[in-house]
């Protein structure tokens, strides 16, 4: 199986790291991921599979920085939030651009409960790609 390594931007949502680190415990072994504060702290050196984020502007500042090293950017894991899910939210902007929005609750929600298989389909998109 392969070994897949990742980063997550930490810029719109300080929460989406600890998030991370608590639905990764099961997955561990078949992924690593760093934190970076802005899609421009990104070292696009580092052969990453995957990036998570949580807002449609970070994707395009992810986009951005990419085409500055002219390099396209990994496979997008976009964090969509309870309270986004019922909106229409449109990749059209990004269309070479491999985005995959996966659905998880807000922890600003009272009765908050998460998905537990977010690595574990971030895993599956990333071994079917």
């Amino acid at each position: 199986m392969e070994h897949y390594k990742g980063v997550i931007v930490n810029k719109d949502n300080e929460d989406i790291f600890a998030i991370a680190e608590l639905l990764a415990v099961r997955v561990r072994n078949r992924l690593t991921y760093d934190a970076v504060p802005t899609p421009a702290n990104i070292d696009t050196r580092i052969p990453y599979h995957f990036i998570i984020l949580a807002s449609l502007r970070t994707i395009k500042e992810v986009v951005q920085h990419y085409q500055r090293a002219n390099q396209k950017p990994p496979l997008i894991i976009h964090i969509v939030y309870g309270e986004q899910q019922n909106q229409l939210i449109s990749y059209k902007d990004f269309p070479d651009i491999d985005i995959a929005p996966i659905v998880q609750a807000s922890l600003d929600q009272q009765d908050t409960t998460l998905q537990l298989d977010l690595f574990e389909r971030v895993l599956k998109i990333l071994d079917d790609l």
